[in-house]
């Protein structure tokens, strides 16, 4: 992931590890362009998830816009050769520096237009909630505080990455690509495009050597889209972009996807589910580990909130956009519909729930 980058061949000015840096070549002497048309464009840190490693990139062009890439070590040695950047490889090296590398004076690709936004729609509030947008590269997920993007109109180009603000790392800024890297669309039902319903950004702790305690790193992205003829589908990425998987949701499968995404997905006017009973009317008591529990009609739900959930008859359609989540643990969902084998979990006949602990 990176999270420093710096219009500027020294290193310091993108680095706070060194105030000086001397980088070296791969025998140890130091390092210099032998290519009298070459010249520095750009240079950028490389922090790693789940590490206190962190390497560097620099970035040259040629009299002939020939744009390579040199690497080197945390010391300041260089690992290996250059490599000459081109195609998707320098799209996503403009992508990473926000620097327009080629001099044709696009950074990266420009915004077209916007497909999703989490501001403007029901659904946890989560700075793991991105902005969907179609560019002139595909369609690009932005972290949802990353700003400064402006849409193509009648009359305006859109913006390119040279206006954006906020953070560096390589998770704010993602575009989606198949497997086989070309650029992701999505599909309709042959006669209209699928809206975009949701996207959200998937986590995991993770812990090295180097960070026992364990850092929240990006593991993938999920897309949620509907089709005209209320087809809902689930498309997964890799934490690069690419698509990993894709399915349709229907039954619990579906239910389960409404409960992440906060979002009425299938479009039949309610969200995942419906209370129908609380079984554990006080189950905080002050104690953090414990969970409240619902009855519903797709089977006991746990929830990792505080807040009690409407059980009124006449409003017991499941309003989760407007249930808290505050104070729910990254690692935890604040929603949790157990299931067996044939479903939708229920208790035993004649057994009462007494307590739910983490």
């Amino acid at each position: 992931s990176y999270s420093g980058y710096a219009n500027s061949a020294d290193l310091s000015s993108a680095d706070n590890y060194h105030q000086n840096l001397l980088l070296q070549d791969a025998s140890g002497d130091s390092f210099s362009l032998n290519n009298s048309g070459e010249s520095f464009v750009a240079a950028k840190t490389i922090h790693h998830e789940s590490s206190e490693a962190h390497t560097f990139a620099l970035y040259t062009r040629s009299n002939s816009s020939e744009v390579r890439e040199y690497n080197f070590s945390s010391s300041g040695q260089q690992n290996g050769t250059f490599k000459t950047l081109d195609g998707t490889a320098l799209l996503q090296a403009e992508i990473d520096t926000r620097i327009d590398l080629t001099g044709d004076g696009t950074t990266g690709f420009r915004f077209e237009s916007e497909l999703y936004n989490p501001n403007n729609n029901a659904g946890p509030s989560s700075t793991d909630a991105t902005r969907v947008s179609q560019t002139s590269a595909g369609i690009v997920l932005t972290s949802s505080d990353v700003t400064g993007i402006a849409y193509r109109t009648d009359t305006t180009t859109g913006s390119d990455l040279s206006t954006v603000s906020g953070p560096t790392a390589s998770s704010s800024i993602v575009r989606l690509v198949n497997s086989d890297g070309t650029p992701f669309s999505i599909p309709g039902d042959g006669v209209n495009t699928a809206v975009v319903l949701s996207a959200l950004r998937q986590t995991a702790w993770q812990s090295s050597t180097d960070r026992p305690a364990g850092d929240e790193v990006t593991t993938g992205y999920n897309l949620y889209t509907r089709t005209s003829s209320n087809s809902v589908e689930h498309y997964e990425f890799s934490a690069d972009g690419s698509l990993a998987r894709s399915s349709n949701l229907t039954g619990l499968a579906l239910v389960q996807a409404e409960l992440t995404t906060h979002q009425d997905l299938s479009g039949d006017g309610r969200i995942a589910l419906t209370v129908q009973s609380n079984l554990l009317d006080d189950a905080y008591n002050g104690n953090m580990e414990t969970r409240g529990l619902y009855n519903t009609d797709f089977g006991l739900l746990i929830a990792a909130t505080s807040t009690t959930l409407n059980t009124d008859a006449l409003t017991n359609q499941f309003t989760i956009r407007d249930a808290a989540t505050a104070s729910v643990d990254s690692s935890e969902n604040a929603y949790t519909l157990l299931q067996d084998n044939t479903g939708g979990f229920q208790l035993p006949t004649n057994a009462t729930a007494k307590a739910v602990v983490r």
